[in-house]
């Protein structure tokens, strides 16, 4: 004999399986789609996050490259290295009076000085003269010395020395023999002219 469940019992059991299979679909049709949404709108929030904490970090290092731009560009500008000038002839003619002045204070013979002329060394304007002169040892050491020990920063290039011949007297010291000499010098320059006001974009 076949024993059949009780009416109310398949009802029931079809009724939940009816209720399950709405809940999978609701889930599929609504339930993962949000989801997703919600997944990607949180990835996304993540990733634009990231990028501002990136971008603030870049901002940051401008502010402090800026910073120390500002300040070597004022180091330079009230830097005591360099010619002061309105034009490169000005500052050739600033570094022939230089050498001129140095030379004459040790009483050595300037034979002949002239401007080479400028051009662009690194990002800066240089300007060089060249020089011949007469002296012994120790004038031209002071010379030297002179030239490049104190400010404005002037650099000896090129030097030729020749030992000229003492007449009658070959036993002469060579501390008293005269040298002609022959180098050029060159330093940078700034210009003194007022910088044109920036006018507002």
């Amino acid at each position: 004999m076949i024993v059949e469940p009780p009416k109310g019992l398949l009802g029931r059991a079809g009724a939940v399986t009816l209720l399950l299979c709405a809940l999978g679909l609701i889930k599929l049709a609504i339930i993962d789609p949000i989801t997703g949404t919600l997944q990607y709108y949180s990835d996304t929030i993540a990733d634009a996050d990231a990028e501002l904490s990136r971008l603030t970090r870049l901002a940051g290092m401008q502010t402090r490259l800026d910073a120390a731009t500002a300040s070597l560009e004022s180091q330079v500008e009230h830097s005591g290295s360099f010619l002061r000038a309105d034009s490169a002839a000005l500052a050739g003619a600033a570094l022939q009076q230089r050498i001129k002045d140095a030379i004459g204070a040790e009483g050595a013979l300037l034979n002949a000085i002239q401007w080479s002329g400028s051009k662009e060394d690194n990002g800066l304007d240089r300007v060089a003269v060249r020089v011949q002169m007469t002296a012994t040892v120790g004038p031209l050491y002071r010379v030297l010395r002179a030239v490049e020990g104190t400010p404005p920063a002037l650099f000896i290039d090129d030097i030729d020395i020749t030992a000229e011949p003492t007449a009658g007297d070959p036993g002469a010291s060579a501390q008293a023999t005269p040298l002609s000499v022959s180098f050029e010098c060159f330093g940078h320059w700034l210009s003194t002219a007022a910088a044109p006001a920036k006018t507002a974009p």
